[in-house]
């Protein structure tokens, strides 16, 4: 019998080795995949961390070029689609290709618009200006052709004044001349 339990311990001895190593592989292989799970997990929580600061720096740029544009920085997009669309029928009507119409196109229409009628305005201050000018100077012309024409009427008047109290005197003297005739003729 003594042979009989060394056979026992040898094959529990096996069988406790075979146990032992096939625990010790499922141990590493599970250690290796709880390593592998782990590094996983850490690359996509930096991923995910990455992906969270990217989409605040997107929110928080939106967000000021809402404000930017005019828009609450906490409007919807739904809200901003629907009054830009507003706007580009109000404001945006000068801009003939529909495709091009976006704020920036029509903001350099309204710019260009401003600018030709700022540039029209001026010259219309500037002719305005030069006929002013060009009215006083007519003026000016104009009233130097009245004083004179005034002066020679005043002279025209005093040569008749003058003449008519000639004549008077020519003509009274001639009644006197002629009654005095009269009377010596008689």
């Amino acid at each position: 019998m003594p042979a009989r339990q060394d056979q026992t311990l040898q094959i529990f001895l096996i069988v406790f080795i075979f146990l032992f190593l096939v625990s010790a592989v499922v141990a590493y292989l599970g250690w290796r995949g709880y390593s592998e799970a782990d590094t996983r997990a850490t690359t996509y929580e930096a991923k995910n961390r990455e992906a969270s600061e990217k989409a605040q720096a997107q929110a928080a740029e939106l967000e000021d070029l809402k404000g930017i544009t005019g828009f609450g920085r906490n409007d919807t997009a739904a809200d901003v689609k629907k009054a830009a669309e507003a706007d580009m029928k109000t404001y945006g009507s000068g801009v003939a290709d529909e495709a091009s119409r976006t704020y920036r196109k029509v903001l350099e229409t309204v710019a260009a618009e401003r600018d030709q009628t700022a540039a029209r305005e001026a010259k219309g201050k500037q002719d305005n200006t030069d006929l002013s000018k060009t009215l006083m100077t007519w003026k000016a012309e104009t009233q130097k052709s009245i004083d004179q024409y005034k002066e020679q009427l005043q002279k025209a008047q005093q040569d008749l004044a003058s003449e008519q109290n000639s004549f008077k005197e020519f003509r009274t003297k001639m009644q006197t001349d002629e009654a005095a005739l009269q009377k010596k003729s008689r």
